[in-house]
């Protein structure tokens, strides 16, 4: 299947598209999304409930949106404030909570605070988790508070049964209709069931004697519109001003505009008939939403001057709780409805689904026409023609599996049943080879006008239809053998053949056939989807996707986000983003990814992924193309249940940043108030802290970081996990940063943060440490004297040993050598006197003072030694010991080991 080639001739395809019209039959449902990008219907909107079930209050009477963009509900089980994931009942911290039961109204006012009206007649006001009550002592009207408004002086407004009130800053003042006048029963403005304030600064109130208005200069009120005397009660009238300016109404006689933009306007519009209407709400498209006693009415204006689409929505049909107590669009363009049984929200998908005729099924065989057209082959009934209207043809069998568009415009049908194709005439069936198949499998065309099928059989089955005659293969012995699950045709004329079993894809040009598979690096497991856009061609499998460029393949991974699996659709938009739809859903891969994964082979490219959540349930058909460009540019996305289409041009998209809020930090089983400069106690190691993202649109796809400075280095990334938390911390100050990003990426980058320190004790103080420093520095001290004393001991003994040691050499010396010298001395004088006189007697006698000489200094020398020792003397005492046993024994026979 092929999407219809831009570069083929189209000169024959308008004549035949008009006759081809002449011959469908429309269908009663039309609603197909055509070139320009509609307001969706009801039905076309993402719809979310949430109920008790969920942890949502019950009998949901009032909401607002409040600019931190919590949402809040009021209503008999109290005011709960959702953040899209959680249900949290408001607890103030400060003030009497006393008037937040029984709630009735909720106005945000332009200061930020939350203005609560309740059943039993109080009005309190809350700001920054306190709350201040007001009630019939303040001057506040007696009777339940049925009207909360602000007008452009920013003066609050309340109505009661008792009358009508303002705040003047500190108590509730009564107004009248006439200036001056505190009376609002008098003058019939009482029992006000609702009021609003408009941007032209005009304050408009439903009262008792019916709707008035006061301009914004003025002082007094002008009743606009009488309640017929038949009217009972006071409580069945309700305002709201359009975003054009319109004023609206409702009650039980229906919906009508009070006070029109102009009135030229007004003689244009038809409003449409709609008894009971409780409560109105005009939504940024235009579409307005009517609150019944039984459930909720949506009416579209079309593109005539007012042609009302009726949509309704009951209980029966999905709405929870029956009657609609309270609406609300929230800053993203959401819808919230409130009612007894909890909340719904209804959302703009960026997939706008078809909505086809009843009891049509899918999988579905789509092929693209011209004008921006398409061909829908339901497994279910006949194909269609979706254009302006939806039409069926009636000339083809039931159940096509095969759907193609030639060059010349001609539409081409195959299935079971067999061949067609459209003529003037109508649509005319064409023989096809007289074999034992089960279906028609795939249609292609080649640039000169022959016709491909593939048909499942076990032997050949891909044919040629060459004049009136079918060719097996085309005559093309290397043609894989087998079915061909996909064909498609390039803009060059060629035919190319993708294969499952085989894993393969084959190409037809001119007569010549190439094969790509495994060997030349197309690694996609069973082939499953075609698509061409020039030169390149998309190659979808089981295992991922591929692109073919002459003769170079290059396989396409994904970075982050589901794999790419089971491929049945790709499409390439002239911009060069590659649209994927897969199992795992629709991924779209911007041209610049696109461009790096060819230039770099081990790059993973990022994808933006799609799911049920954007409009389009169930998964694609395998063996069916399941995604086809218009020629108008739109895509249109098939899955076994649904038809969806989009503007790849104009994606809807969520331009505002979340708002951050941190909730909660916890230790162990103690909350502590969010506030700056939060101290923690004492030996707090573990905390965890609780944040959250203000996107109401899609919660579940917001993505978080967060740093805790002075314990994470960089950025966490967190998902969408809403908590973070963090052990074995130690005193000291910390700052927590959290930011986030919407569905479609976009940051806060300003995010939130939380400062807070973690109190030390005793011994993690500074002045515990400086006590264990000068602690430690006097026991250093100490150590120290100590040590000194040891070294002054010892330098005493050693001093000590030295001088005994000195006195024993002295005193040996004085007992050997000085003696021995005294005794020579005194020979040598005794030997001069008798040398003269008896010579012999003194030669003898010298002789013997020589002997004395000698052995005095033989004392010394003995003396010497034992001071210097001198063996030891360069060498150690196992060297010494060694050295003289050695010289002891040296010359003897004896063999000598020192050990």
């Amino acid at each position: 299947m092929s999407r219809h080639q831009p570069k083929f001739s189209r000169g024959r395809v308008g004549l035949q598209t008009t006759t081809l019209a002449c011959l469908l039959c429309v269908c009663p449902v039309v609603r197909v999304a055509l070139a320009q990008e509609p307001v969706q219907s009801l039905s076309q909107l993402y719809h979310t409930a949430w109920t008790t079930r969920d942890g949502a209050p019950s009998d949901v009477m009032a909401l607002a949106q409040t600019p931190d963009g919590y949402l809040w509900l009021g209503g008999s089980a109290g005011l709960y404030r959702f953040d899209g994931v959680r249900f949290v009942p408001y607890q103030p911290t400060v003030g009497d909570a006393k008037g937040l039961i029984n709630v009735m109204r909720l106005l945000v006012a332009r200061d930020g605070r939350l203005w609560v009206g309740s059943l039993s007649g109080a009005v309190s006001v809350i700001a920054r988790d306190s709350v201040r009550k007001y009630d019939d002592k303040d001057g506040l009207p007696t009777g339940s508070v049925f009207a909360l408004a602000q007008d452009s002086s920013g003066a609050i407004w309340v109505g009661t049964p008792g009358g009508l009130a303002t705040f003047d800053g500190r108590r509730w003042r009564g107004v009248g209709a006439e200036p001056g006048s505190t009376d609002a029963r008098a003058s019939g403005i009482d029992e006000a069931s609702s009021i609003v304030a408009d941007h032209r600064g005009q304050l408009w109130i439903a009262a008792r004697f019916g709707i008035f208005k006061r301009s914004r200069n003025g002082d007094r009120f002008e009743l606009i519109e009488r309640k017929p005397p038949q009217s009972s009660g006071a409580w069945d009238q309700y305002l709201a001003e359009a975003p054009d300016g319109t004023i609206w109404a409702s009650d039980r006689r229906g919906l009508r505009i009070v006070d029109p933009v102009s009135r030229k306007s007004v003689s244009s519009l038809l409003v449409p008939p709609v008894p009971d209407a409780l409560r109105v709400t005009i939504d940024r498209t235009g579409a307005i939403w009517v609150a019944l006693h039984d459930g909720l009415r949506r009416i579209v204006p079309g593109t005539q001057p007012f042609i009302p689409q009726h949509e309704r929505l009951s209980l029966e049909q999905g709405l929870s709780g029956g009657e609609v107590n309270a609406m609300l669009e929230d800053r993203e363009g959401n819808l919230w409805v409130g009612t007894m049984s909890g909340i719904h929200r209804f959302r703009r998908s960026k997939l706008t689904r078809a909505e086809l005729p009843p009891g049509t099924r899918g999988p579905f065989v789509l092929t693209a026409g011209d004008s921006g057209s398409l061909w829908i082959g339901p497994s279910s009934d006949r194909p269609m023609r979706a254009g302006t209207t939806l039409q069926s043809v009636p000339t083809v069998q039931k159940r096509v599996d095969a759907a193609y568009v030639d060059r010349e415009g001609t539409v081409w049908f195959g299935g079971d049943s067999g061949l067609w194709h459209s003529t003037r005439g109508g649509f005319t069936r064409v023989p096809l080879p007289k074999l034992h198949f089960v279906t028609v499998q795939a249609i292609a065309g080649d640039d000169s006008g022959s016709i491909w099928v593939s048909l499942t059989r076990r032997d050949s089955a891909v044919y040629r239809r060459e004049k009136d005659r079918w060719v097996g293969k085309g005559g093309q012995a290397g043609l894989p053998d087998g079915m061909a699950v996909v064909m498609t045709t390039d803009d060059f004329g060629r035919v190319w053949f993708g294969y499952y079993r085989q894993h393969s894809v084959a190409v037809w040009s001119h007569g010549t056939v190439r094969t790509f598979g495994e060997k030349e690096g197309l690694n996609v497991g069973g082939v499953l989807a075609l698509s061409a856009r020039g030169e390149r061609m998309w190659i979808g499998g089981e295992y991922g996707i591929a692109m073919l460029t002459g003769d170079r393949v290059r396989t396409i991974t994904s970075k982050d986000g589901p794999a790419f699996r089971v491929i049945t659709g790709i499409a390439e938009v002239p911009n060069g983003d590659v649209w994927v739809h897969g199992t795992s859903g629709i991924a779209r891969i911007v041209a610049a990814e696109v461009r790096r994964a060819m230039a770099d082979t081990t790059y993973h490219v990022t994808a933006e992924w799609l799911d049920y959540r954007d409009g389009l349930d169930g998964t694609p058909d395998v063996g069916s193309p399941s995604v086809v460009e218009a020629s108008d540019g739109r895509l249109w996305f098939g899955t076994q249940m649904e038809l969806a289409s989009l503007d790849p041009n104009r994606i809807l998209r969520n331009p505002l940043p979340p708002p951050v809020a941190i909730e909660r930090l916890t230790t162990g089983d103690r909350s502590f108030p969010i506030a700056n400069g939060l101290t923690l106690p004492v030996h707090t190691r573990s905390l965890r802290i609780e944040f959250t993202a203000l996107s109401l649109s899609m919660p579940e796809r917001v993505r978080f970081r967060y740093q805790l400075t002075g314990s994470d280095e960089g950025w966490q990334e967190s998902g969408g996990r809403r908590e973070a938390s963090y052990t074995n911390l130690g005193p000291g100050s910390y700052q927590f940063r959290v930011i986030a990003a919407n569905e479609d990426g976009v940051w806060n980058e300003t995010g939130a943060t939380l400062d807070f320190t973690i109190a030390p004790s005793f011994t993690q103080t500074r002045w515990f440490v400086a006590l264990w420093l000068l602690a430690l520095t006097a026991l250093a001290w100490l150590g120290y004297r100590v040590r000194m004393r040891q070294v002054a001991a010892g330098l005493r003994t050693r001093y000590e040993a030295a001088m005994s040691e000195r006195s024993r050499i002295a005193q040996e010396l004085h007992d050997t050598l000085l003696q021995g010298f005294t005794g020579i001395t005194i020979q040598l004088r005794a030997i001069q006197r008798v040398l003269g006189q008896r010579p012999a007697e003194g030669a003898a006698a010298l002789e013997t003072a020589l002997t004395s000489a000698d052995v005095a200094l033989r004392d010394a020398r003995n003396s010497i030694w034992d001071m210097r020792a001198v063996e030891l003397q360069g060498r150690d005492l196992p060297e010494a010991l060694e050295g003289a046993v050695r010289s002891v024994m040296a010359g003897a026979s004896v063999a000598l080991e020192f050990t």
